[in-house]
């Protein structure tokens, strides 16, 4: 449960510096409210709003994270562990 709450963490964390530090307005906005409501829409905008800006590496790479972990945690249910 730890290491869900720290990869959770780190995806608000690089939210909260794409909402703080991009320089199009409409991004900043996506960003934020993708931490107040994570849904796969807003998530699908916010990446295709940042091709080719420096900060869509930092967001995919938190939302890889979060997806590892989803499949461990699910991949580990299932057998009981």
């Amino acid at each position: 449960m730890r290491r869900a709450t720290v990869t959770r963490d780190y995806l608000v964390v690089t939210l909260g510096l794409v909402a703080m530090r991009a320089e199009d307005p409409e991004a900043k906005s996506l960003a934020a409210a993708a931490i107040v409501h994570p849904e796969p829409a807003t998530f699908r905008q916010l990446l295709d709003m940042g091709r080719g800006k420096p900060w869509r590496d930092s967001v995919v790479e938190a939302l890889a994270e979060v997806g590892i972990e989803t499949v461990s945690n699910f991949i580990g249910g299932c057998d009981g562990r």
